[in-house]
Parts: C-alpha cells; sequence; structure tokens
C-alpha cells in the first residue's frame, strides 16, 4: 500500500546519484601498496593478524556503507524532496487571484495597523511566496475594468500599493463570479483563489453561497481589536413640502454599534456650512436613538445642510449630507378632456399658498411634472403611452395624482389603471349616500374629531363601481351605504394614486358642494411623505430629473473644485441628467445651466458597511473556505508548504550528516 508520493523540486539533481560508484570503486581496487615487516619469530602473530583482517573487512564494508549512504541522502537533499498536498510547483500556466477587502470596515484597527494595511501586508506575503514564476491578479471592490488582467509580481506589488478604501461594498456572489470569469477566459494549468476580508455578513451573506469543489476559496480572516461604531442611519422630513417661514421637523435616526452604552454624544446640524443646532444624546448598546430637529427656512433658495458626530475610528459615517427647498406654493396640475371642472379652480384660489395649472391632455408636455406636487387626471378618456409611463415615474418618485373617470368612461384608460391592478365597472344609475369617511385618514384626521348621526352627507346619482385585482392593496378613504368605495388610495412606488368613483359633476355629484370637499382636496397634496429627495446614496443615484432645457442638452455638475459633463435625455417622458458613474464622493453637488446654478443633490456613504456584525470561523469554514488565521511567518510557511509540500530535504541532509559521523566514529574507534 501506498501511504504518500515523495516527489522532486529538482529530479534533475538525481543524476548525481552516479557518484554512488565512486566508494564502490576505491573499495575494490586499493591502490595502496602493501609494506614488508620483517619479524624474527612470527610463531605468536598467526593468530592476531588472522583476525585483524577478519575485521577490516567488516570496517571497511561498514564504512563503504556510510559513504554510499552518505552520498544517498546528500544528493537527495539536493534534489529537495517533498510530498504533494494539493498545489503545484509555481510555473508561467499558474494564476494566483486574490480579493483584497478595501470596504469602509476595513478602517478598523487590528493588532498592528489598519485592517486595510494588514491585508496589504498578506497579499505581499503571498507574493513573496509564490515568487516570480506565476500570473497574479488583484480585485478589490472598486471592480476597475483593468482589475482582469493578469500581472506579473512587480506589478502586482505596486497594484496592492495602489488600493484604498472606498464606498463600494461587494456580495461574495458577485466577488467569486468575477473571479471565475477571469480564470475562465484563459486557459491556466492551475489557479489559487484567496480572499482577504473582515468577512463582514452585510457583506457575505453565505446562507446561498456555493463553491466550485475544483476551485475553493483559501480565506485570511482578518479581525479588529474593537467593533464599536455610532453612525447616522437615516434623515427624513414628515411635511411632504416645506413651505416659506413656517418651521419644518428634520427626525435622524443615530445607531449605536457597540456593546457599551454611549453618554453625552454631540450631534450638530449646519445650514449652508454654518452650525445652527446641536443636541447632545445617549445611546444604549445596540440602540437607535430618535432625534429631532426644528428649522424654518425664510426664502425659496436651495440650502446645504449636515449632520455630524464624533466617533473614531469609523468616519464615513459621522456625516449625513442633505438638501432642503422651500416651496413658495403648492403647484397643482389640472390635465382634462374636453373642459376642465371649474370646482378646482374655485377651490385653490380661495388659498393663494395653492398655484393651479389648467391644461388639455393632447398638449401636456410632461416636463412640467416635475415641479408638480399634485396632478389631477379631470375626466380624460385617453392617455397615450408616453403619458401613462410619465404619470407612473411621477408616482415612483413620490407624486401624488387625483383620477376621476370621464362621464362615458371608456376602457381605452384601463392600460393604465390595469397597471397598477385597478379599473372601473359598468356604470352604476342609483341615488346612493356617502356616508362613510375615515376621520383618521391624513385627509381628515386634523379636520373632524366625530362625525354625529345628524351629519347631512352628499350623494350621488351615478357611480363607476372600482374594481381592483385581488393581489392589490387599497385603502379605501370615503366609502358609500352600499358597502362601495367612493375613494381609495393606492400606493406605488413612493406616491400614490386617488382614485375616485365619480366625475364629481353637478348634479350628478353633490361631493364638490359639501363641506367635505374642501379639506379633501386642501389636505390631499400633504397626505404623502415629502417628495423632496434629502439626499442619495452613493452608486444609487443613475438619473437626475431637471426642469431646465438646456441648449445642446448639456449640464455641468460641480463639486468644490471638480466638474463633470453631462448629457440629459428624455427618458420616459422625464427630462433627466445622465449622472457619471465617477460621482460617488460624499458631499453635495450642485448642476449648472452655463452659469446659473439650478438645482443641488446630496451624496452619502452607503450604510452597508456601518453595523459591525461578522461572520464566524465556524460559518466560514460550513461555507466551504479554506482558513488561513496564522501570523504573518507562519502564514508565509504555510503557503509556501501549500505550495511545495511538505519539504523533506531538511531530514534527507540530516541523516547524510549523522551517516557522515559514523563513519567518522568507524574510522576512530573500530
Amino acid at each position: 500500500m501506498v501511504f504518500c508520493e515523495v516527489q522532486f523540486l529538482y529530479p534533475s539533481f538525481l543524476w548525481a546519484l552516479s557518484l554512488l560508484a565512486l566508494p564502490v570503486v576505491i573499495h575494490l581496487f586499493n591502490f595502496r601498496r602493501p609494506k614488508k615487516i620483517v619479524f624474527s619469530d612470527i610463531r605468536f602473530l598467526k593468530q592476531i593478524a588472522f583476525e585483524t583482517k577478519k575485521q577490516k573487512q567488516v570496517k571497511h564494508w561498514l564504512i563503504l556503507a556510510m559513504r554510499l549512504l552518505m552520498l544517498l541522502f546528500l544528493v537527495l537533499a539536493f534534489a529537495q524532496p517533498f510530498i504533494p498536498i494539493g498545489e503545484t510547483k509555481p510555473n508561467s500556466e499558474q494564476l494566483v487571484s486574490v480579493y483584497l477587502d478595501n470596504s469602509y470596515s476595513m478602517y478598523l484597527n487590528g493588532e498592528q495597523s489598519t485592517l486595510l494595511e494588514e491585508a496589504k501586508n498578506k497579499a505581499r506575503l503571498l507574493a513573496e511566496s509564490y515568487g516570480d514564476g506565476v500570473q497574479y491578479q488583484l480585485f478589490n471592490n472598486n471592480f476597475d475594468p483593468d482589475q482582469v488582467l493578469v500581472l506579473n509580481k512587480k506589478a502586482f506589488l505596486e497594484k496592492i500599493e495602489q488600493t484604498h478604501l472606498t464606498g463600494y461594498s461587494r456580495s461574495a456572489k458577485h466577488i467569486y463570479s468575477k473571479q471565475l470569469a477571469a480564470f475562465q477566459s484563459k486557459f491556466y494549468q492551475h489557479a489559487s483563489l484567496y480572499w482577504i476580508s473582515d468577512g463582514q455578513k452585510s457583506q457575505f451573506n453565505l446562507a446561498n453561497f456555493k463553491q466550485d469543489a475544483t476551485l475553493p476559496i483559501h480565506f485570511i480572516p482578518l479581525e479588529p481589536v474593537l467593533k464599536n461604531n455610532i453612525w447616522i442611519d437615516t434623515v427624513w422630513i414628515d411635511e411632504p413640502f416645506i413651505k416659506v417661514n413656517r418651521p419644518f421637523t428634520v427626525h435622524v435616526n443615530v445607531k449605536n454599534n457597540s456593546e457599551t452604552a454611549i453618554q453625552n454624544q454631540t450631534l450638530s446640524l449646519l445650514i449652508d456650512h454654518k452650525k445652527v443646532n446641536l443636541q447632545n444624546f445617549s445611546c444604549n448598546a445596540n440602540q437607535t436613538e430618535l432625534l429631532k430637529f426644528n428649522y424654518t427656512i425664510k426664502d425659496t433658495n436651495w440650502h446645504t445642510a449636515t449632520f455630524t458626530l464624533n466617533d473614531y475610528p469609523l468616519v464615513f459615517d459621522d456625516s449625513y449630507h442633505f438638501i432642503v427647498k422651500a416651496n413658495a406654493q403648492i403647484n397643482v396640475l389640472q390635465l382634462y378632456g374636453n373642459e376642465p371642472n371649474i370646482a378646482f379652480k374655485k377651490l385653490y384660489q380661495l388659498d393663494a399658498s395653492y398655484h393651479l395649472l389648467q391644461q388639455p391632455i393632447h398638449k401636456t408636455n410632461p416636463q412640467v411634472f416635475n415641479n408638480q406636487q399634485l396632478i389631477i387626471l379631470d375626466c380624460v378618456q385617453q392617455l397615450s403611452s408616453g403619458l401613462e409611463e410619465a404619470l407612473l415615474n411621477f408616482m415612483k418618485d413620490g407624486g401624488l395624482v387625483l383620477m376621476l373617470p370621464a362621464k362615458e368612461q371608456s376602457s381605452k384608460n384601463d392600460a393604465f389603471l390595469s397597471k397598477l391592478g385597478l379599473g372601473f365597472g359598468e356604470l352604476q344609475r342609483d341615488n346612493i349616500e356617502i356616508n362613510e369617511i375615515q376621520t383618521r385618514d391624513e385627509l381628515f384626521k386634523q379636520v373632524f374629531t366625530n362625525l354625529s348621526a345628524q351629519t347631512l352627507y352628499p350623494k350621488v346619482s351615478a357611480y363607476f363601481p372600482i374594481e381592483s385585482n385581488g393581489n392589490v392593496t387599497v385603502q379605501k378613504i370615503i366609502g358609500m351605504s352600499n358597502g362601495q368605495p367612493y375613494a381609495i388610495r393606492k400606493k406605488f412606488g413612493k406616491g400614490q394614486l386617488v382614485l375616485v368613483a365619480t366625475p364629481m359633476l353637478a348634479p350628478e355629484d353633490q361631493f364638490t358642494n359639501h363641506a367635505f370637499f374642501v379639506p379633501f382636496l386642501l389636505n390631499l397634496p400633504f397626505s404623502i411623505k415629502s417628495r423632496q429627495h434629502l439626499a442619495y446614496q452613493a452608486n444609487q443615484l443613475k438619473f437626475l430629473p431637471v426642469s431646465v432645457i438646456s441648449e445642446n442638452n448639456s449640464f455641468t455638475i460641480k463639486k468644490d473644485k471638480r466638474s463633470w459633463q453631462c448629457q440629459a435625455s428624455n427618458r420616459a417622458g422625464v427630462y433627466a441628467i445622465e449622472i457619471p458613474t465617477s460621482i460617488q464622493e460624499p458631499g453635495i453637488y450642485n448642476v449648472l445651466n452655463g452659469p446659473d446654478c439650478i438645482t443641488k443633490f446630496a451624496i452619502n456613504a452607503n450604510r452597508t458597511e456601518s453595523s459591525l456584525t461578522f461572520n464566524s470561523i465556524e460559518t466560514l469554514e460550513n461555507a466551504g473556505f479554506i482558513l488561513h488565521q496564522e501570523n504573518n511567518e507562519a502564514f508565509k510557511t504555510q503557503i509556501q508548504m501549500n505550495l511545495n509540500g511538505h519539504a523533506l530535504w531538511r531530514y534527507f541532509l540530516i541523516v547524510a550528516l549523522l551517516f557522515l559521523i559514523i563513519e567518522m566514529l568507524l574510522l576512530k574507534y573500530f
């Protein structure tokens, strides 16, 4: 039975085994001539001479054996024997592909320096272990196109030095697929895959991660000394629209990702780079603290805002940038079919803070949607595919659409409603009372406390039953005495559609002449969360809608001293700028049309790396990783052993020396 297979690193040295013939030749042909010694009487020397000759023969054979064995093991030692354990000798057809984690959490402190620096040291040790005879690849979270290129040892080491922290965070599946694709793009006799990372759970979700059994991953886990982090998670405003000279509230979620409570931590609010407010707060271990800041804007200009706190060593999530802009008025767009319902104009004229724009549906430009808080589809019988898409995008972005059926509702609008899982049934003519008002709804909760039995409700003489798909969730706002809804709310994206069962045309509908109509229409724009995009996460913003059309469709995005030239285009009825992928640095960006700043947007670092939870060693082992947890010297030795197998040359050299010592002892004492 063969228990192991010994191989040689330099088998050409085995030709030196021919030197074993030299001791044999010397032993068989003794070229020394014997000397004659004359004795007067040799009677007493015969017995001694016979014994001495026999002993000399045994001694010579032992010395010959020691010399042969000494030369044998010496030659074998120079041939460097080893027992292979899976890898092969480095050659030009071998690829060493290394993933070096450079996400934000790698800025945590390890035992000697930051985790990123320790990861770089491990990558350098890999290069030293494999040497110059292989080809290398270096991946990190940036996933730059040149990462698939193969490198020699020198270029690989230079690439390591150029690796810096980034806001990108890649999943285990994404990283593995990238490495496999690079390996399969060119034939390699052998490949070794290494991952050097802290193994964050947010990045490495290993529940459904599977490796190729023929190409396992060597995982080098790095562990931070302290796993504490305090960070600003989210910021939002309840008011859908900020009004000039009216206070609004900004909500902030701060998380304490540590095992100890924090006391008297300070959170500051800066508006236009000036500190306007601060609060001291405390937060228990692994808990979230909600803080509220009040502020008033006195104009309609864009304002930059930033929340900041002090926490070390992770600082990328200690700031949260956002933008705010007050509205001098609420913009409402009424799109009508034949002629507009005058009830809307009469109502909105009573309040100067509302601005009503009336347009026939066939002359509507979707570009105006960007500035609207409410769009009313007033008895529109048919929508073009472009308008349908623009309205859907408007709602996805947080807009509100109020839709009233035409007096003779056409099935041509079914395409728009069917995309929302809704539709109208056949017209029903009946004298029905509207007697169900959801007083807790956003439209009425600050208007009515209780509706008494003596309340006089409006009536309708005809209505279209509102139908919905069984899988669609709708909220009834107003109901009729027969149990049918008069008005429902359907969420879509960040926005909503409010669908009414009647055209709101007198005398068929008394609702427009009732007291319920006033709060319903005035509060409608405020019944959803803020449409204003306070901020975006890095790499989240692809297209930015703008309301200004520039010459040559060209805009400039500027941050500090850096600038980017961008092109705008019509995307599903919305005029938007394509944001360059290189824009990911946290901060405030200005969008310029020539010299004029038309809008701003804020970008914050992705918070994926903020929650410091790591995969355990057991989890990594169960996922099929080959773990390396040794210190640097032991790690290098382990890699070399994994590369060259169990080296035996030292043992062979010791045995050769042992036979040499035995030979010397035989010559002296035997």
